[in-house]
């Protein structure tokens, strides 16, 4: 976004509400993430263990 569409972007808002949205996009977006991580280990075979190893 540019420094021009960034100030349109907050003008009339306040600082809070700002933050707010700032902190659920991220949040979702560490979900996401998070979910992603959990399915992606979930289809991973186990590894198996060499002779000998602990």
């Amino acid at each position: 976004m540019e420094l021009k569409d960034f100030g349109k972007y907050i003008r009339g808002k306040s600082v809070d509400k700002l933050l707010h949205r700032a902190r659920k996009s991220s949040l979702g977006r560490i979900l996401a993430s998070q979910k992603e991580l959990m399915v992606s280990t979930r289809r991973l075979p186990a590894a198996k263990r060499a002779t000998g190893t602990k």
